[in-house]
């Protein structure tokens, strides 16, 4: 992750927001309050029917928006020529990378999607439980501890999707800000959930492995784009879909108007209330005393009509 910083209550009940996948943290713009200012949204997606209900409708709208694209896919292979012309018509220019990260090359690929881990394959909600029994804030020895026991569920309908997508030739990519050094955990953890998970690293791109991946996922989403057409993205986390969303909130409005159409078509947003690169962002500008006072800025923020 960039950023994990916790959520006054209140607040993570407003939000369909999301986060990058946990890593190794930057220092926080703000100072951070008391871990149990998470006990809402931690509890909500633990417990709610509302949170399990979100997910599930989230993967169940993915199968349908993706299954056409596979039918497009299979009629390039046809015996009949018109066949063949209609599924090349319908497939035409379907791509789920940014604009400007796309190469381009995607006439005969195979499909791919790619999908975070944390909190978008992975429910990482007991590691911040335990956080709120210490009132305790993210670390990087407790995150590690944690992925080592490799016990995080499968957030709902993430498995029966992926396995969906595999069976229909769908290559799964997952990516994510867990470091290389947690990679066997998880990996294991993924498989022993029943996501589809090849042997060996091509499949599961880390932070830092020895490729030299940042916390910025776009050369990674490259990577998979260069020998397959990305026809879905699945996060938590705008970061998940775009580069450069390390900015104000403004901006990063901006820059995903630009992509409206895409949400619940080619691209796929899990709810997660926890943490995320969106606190950083609504924090950013802010000045004086709220400067070192996430809580205050927030409260100014928040929209009253």
């Amino acid at each position: 992750m960039t950023l994990r910083m916790p959520v006054a209550a209140f607040f993570c009940l407003f939000l369909a927001a999301c986060a990058t996948a946990p890593g190794k943290p930057a220092a926080p713009a703000v100072t951070a309050v008391s871990a149990n200012d998470q006990l809402y949204a931690v509890a909500w997606q633990q417990d709610a029917v509302e949170y399990e209900a979100t997910a599930r409708s989230v993967y169940v709208g993915a199968r349908r928006a993706l299954a056409p694209v596979v039918q497009w896919q299979q009629a390039l292979s046809a015996p009949d020529e018109e066949a063949r012309a209609a599924g090349a018509n319908q497939i035409g220019a379907w791509n789920a990378m940014p604009m400007a990260e796309r190469l381009g090359n995607d006439e005969g690929q195979p499909l791919a999607i790619i999908l975070d881990a944390d909190e978008t394959a992975l429910d990482n909600s007991p590691y911040q439980a335990r956080r709120i029994d210490v009132d305790g804030l993210y670390e990087p020895e407790s995150w590690s501890a944690w992925v080592s026991e490799r016990r995080a569920r499968a957030v709902p309908g993430s498995v029966e999707f992926t396995q969906w997508a595999a069976g229909a030739g769908i290559a799964v990519f997952y990516v994510t800000n867990r470091s290389a050094a947690d990679g066997a955990a998880t990996a294991d953890n993924l498989r022993a959930l029943g996501f589809p998970l090849p042997e060996g690293g091509e499949r599961l791109l880390l932070l830092d492995d020895a490729r030299g991946f940042g916390s910025d996922k776009i050369s990674r989403r490259r990577l998979v784009d260069r020998d397959h057409r990305v026809i879905g993205l699945f996060g938590d986390n705008l970061g998940d879909f775009l580069g450069g969303v390390k900015t104000d909130n403004p901006t990063r409005k901006r820059r995903a108007a630009t992509y409206r159409d895409w949400w619940g078509s080619r691209w796929f947003m899990l709810p997660n209330p926890m943490y995320g690169s969106w606190v950083d962002a609504a924090t950013k500008y802010c000045d004086g005393a709220e400067k070192d006072d996430a809580r205050a800025c927030m409260r100014r923020n928040l929209r009253r009509q």
